[in-house]
């Protein structure tokens, strides 16, 4: 924007702000218009705050400009400003990306009511130095937070730059920012859903903040970005199940926008609620040690910079996931053959021969190792078998020469299972089963 066009966007605001009514916006409910300074109260209150005790008393109003001309003319500057990005009067807005909003682009007098809240709430200057950054390609902040479930921290944790870990408080008074909290009430979660569980943040950027409603590359742009955070957060919760050996997966995921800025063009509060996993599948959470989350940050890194093997191993590490969670042992075991067959199967046949010489040459130390090994999953494949052809399954399982319960059979199963996902990631490449053998004798 020119100087001369700031001048003239800040004396409109300044006459805006003078012809302002705040008005109640709800449907049928007929009250007083709420002065300015009220109204500013409650706008910084929920800018700052962003917390569980936060009113929400501010989205049941409205600014709306008496003086029609003002607004009008308030509307044209808008018009010139982000020509290249309306269409029929509307425009599209990054905070419109990954959450439930309209797909032709909103309203020109939602930006503009956002503007006036700016400028109400922070100041005059504050609004015009938001609008003119924003004509130019501008890279906007954003956050993408999930709840996790199985591990509990006791201190933050960062794990990069860009990601960290936050233990919740237990009351929820103390609860923090960036929790959907008040909204998510109305979808009956109450704040002490969130109390004393993890909270991971991942903080990126996007690009622009705003585009034309029919822009398909800027919609690829954040999909490409979606995916980078997805990837991000898909490999960190693998390691730090593996690290901590429990099943660490998100119950809730939400986006987050900073409502102060011009580009912030949604309704109060996020949509309903996105469940990744159901909640009552978790068994209780374990209390994490800094050697652990040191264990988890390295296995990340290694999944993250090798996306070939986090490609092949994601079928199995899921499969092991879902086998920690609360489930009964038989749906256990269907899981953890599942994984195995991903990890240590190439052919359709011989295929429970293939899994059980593999699988005991790849992480047998030596020759009665490899025994025990071969006997625990020759023992497993044929519950399994038992399972799937409706022969019938007891709460107790052939071993060897000795019968064990179905829960020793599912940790010790947990077990290889997991030393062969990890040993895969140490020696970050997939093994050559066709000399496996060969190099095992040698160390041997």
């Amino acid at each position: 924007m020119t100087p001369g066009k700031k001048q003239e966007l800040r004396q409109l605001l300044v006459k805006a702000i003078a012809s302002l009514e705040i008005h109640h916006s709800k449907r049928g409910v007929s009250l007083p218009p709420v002065d300015v300074s009220i109204y500013k109260s409650l706008l910084l209150n929920r800018w700052e705050s962003q917390s569980a005790n936060s009113p929400l008393a501010w989205a049941t109003f409205e600014p709306k400009i008496v003086d029609e001309f003002i607004k009008s003319k308030l509307l044209d500057v808008i018009r010139e400003a982000f020509a290249p990005f309306i269409h029929e009067d509307k425009i599209q807005s990054a905070c419109s990306f990954g959450s439930y909003s309209p797909g032709g682009g909103y309203p020109l007098d939602r930006l503009l009511e956002q503007l006036l809240k700016i400028a109400i709430g922070r100041g005059i200057e504050i609004a015009v130095l938001n609008l003119s950054k924003y004509t130019k390609n501008k890279r906007i902040p954003a956050k993408s937070l999930a709840l996790l479930e199985g591990i509990r921290l006791k201190t933050r944790i960062q794990v990069s730059d860009e990601i960290q870990l936050i233990p919740l408080p237990n009351s929820p008074s103390d609860l923090p920012k960036f929790l959907p909290t008040s909204t998510y009430n109305s979808f009956g979660i109450s704040p002490n859903f969130f109390c004393s569980k993890t909270l991971l943040v991942i903080d990126y950027f996007v690009s622009p903040a705003f585009y034309h409603p029919r822009q398909d590359t800027a919609i690829h742009e954040y999909r490409t970005q979606e995916n980078r955070t997805s990837d991000v957060f898909k490999s960190l919760c693998q390691g730090l199940s593996l690290a901590c050996d429990s099943a660490v997966q998100a119950s809730l995921k939400w986006p987050f926008w900073p409502e102060d800025e011009l580009f912030y063009l949604n309704p109060p509060g996020p949509g309903p609620p996105r469940f990744s996993v159901p909640v009552d599948v978790f068994e209780a959470s374990v209390e994490v040690e800094q050697s652990q989350i040191r264990e988890a940050k390295r296995l990340y890194k290694i999944l993250d910079k090798n996306p070939e093997v986090s490609e092949k191993l994601r079928v199995p590490i899921n499969r092991w996931v879902k086998s920690k969670t609360l489930q009964a042992p038989i749906d256990k075991i269907i899981d953890l053959v599942i994984a195995l067959e991903a990890l240590y199967v190439t052919r359709k046949d011989k295929i429970e021969r293939q899994l059980c010489h593999r699988a005991s040459w790849y992480l047998g130390e030596n020759e009665a190792h490899r025994e025990e090994i071969e006997t625990e999953l020759k023992a497993v494949y044929q519950y399994r078998s038992d399972i799937v052809h409706s022969r019938g399954a007891g709460n107790k399982v052939e071993f060897g020469e000795r019968c064990v319960p179905v829960t020793h059979l599912v940790n010790k199963t947990q077990d290889i299972c997991r030393i062969s996902i990890l040993k895969i990631i140490e020696e970050r490449r997939i093994p050559d089963w066709g000399t496996l053998r060969q190099r095992a004798k040698y160390k041997t």
